[in-house]
């Protein structure tokens, strides 16, 4: 039972990350969604789209569970796929990707959010064609409304007239199972996506050590060599690690209580006054 409950769960996730990409996408055109006919040439820096490193490593995750799942699916271990499938959707898509989506999308850079947008989209219907053996009814439901944003089907044949729904003339169930392309995993996206979860777990045991409210943001102070290559990724600290500003320090104070992580040679540490009386 509790098995099923978890299952209905994870429906739910993927159910509500789908809907969160519709209100982010629905009221944007082809151009803005990343769709309008461009070269490579075009997808760099200040041009038409830019793929930040965060849609790089989403996109290189979904590759390497592609990978795995066609394997466990060839020798028939489904209990094996559907684990890799929950995790890609629950843990890359849902727990990591979507919150550093949250940030890009406030950016000023236009191409930047285009980016996101398309992977948003693009990563999106991948998933659903891939789970779709294992949950069919909730994949064909969401597909019939991402797929037409995402440049799959047709637009204007999902309508009828004065806008009502259009009897349903395309299915997931005629759609190509996803194959893996090796060539697009990017090894440097996937090596800079394992020091930012570390950075931010580092960031979240501070915060639990120091007994701090999730709702409370806090500045961070970083120490070490390394410490200003952090700051290309402020933004997206800030968010995924609840923080107020990020600090570059050239050492960390020494009359304070407070706990210090250490990390890749840095030291992290929270800028939070503590009361040794109150403590004692």
């Amino acid at each position: 039972l509790n098995r099923c409950e978890g299952y209905r769960n994870f429906c739910n996730k993927l159910w509500n990350a789908t809907r969160f990409v519709l209100m982010q996408v629905s009221d944007a055109s082809r151009f803005e969604l990343g769709f309008a006919p461009h070269d490579a040439s075009a997808c760099v820096p200040g041009g038409y789209m830019h793929f930040g490193k965060a849609e790089r490593w989403m996109s290189s995750v979904l590759e390497q569970s592609i990978m795995q799942i066609e394997t466990h699916l060839t020798e028939f271990r489904f209990d094996l796929a559907a684990k890799e499938y929950y995790e890609l959707v629950w843990h890359a898509f849902c727990d990591w990707y979507l919150e550093l989506a949250k940030v890009q999308l406030q950016d000023e850079d236009q191409a930047l959010r285009r980016g996101t947008r398309r992977t948003l989209l693009s990563v999106l219907e991948t998933m659903l064609r891939l789970g779709h053996p294992i949950m069919p009814f909730i994949t064909e439901t969401l597909w019939q409304s991402v797929a037409p944003l995402a440049n799959r089907i047709d637009r204007s044949k999902t309508t009828g007239n004065q806008g009502e729904t259009a009897p349903m003339k395309h299915s997931i169930m005629q759609q190509a199972f996803p194959v893996a392309r090796p060539e697009r995993i990017d090894t440097a996206a996937l090596t800079w996506m394992e020091g930012f979860k570390a950075l931010v777990d580092a960031c979240r045991q501070l915060r639990s050590e120091m007994g701090l409210s999730p709702a409370q943001r806090v500045p961070l102070m970083l120490e070490g060599a390394k410490a200003r290559l952090i700051l290309t990724d402020t933004k997206a600290l800030q968010a995924m690690a609840r923080l107020a500003e990020v600090h570059v320090v050239d050492g960390l104070p020494s009359d304070r209580l407070a706990p210090v992580q250490w990390l890749n040679g840095m030291r992290l540490m929270l800028d939070v006054e503590i009361d040794a009386g109150a403590e004692l």
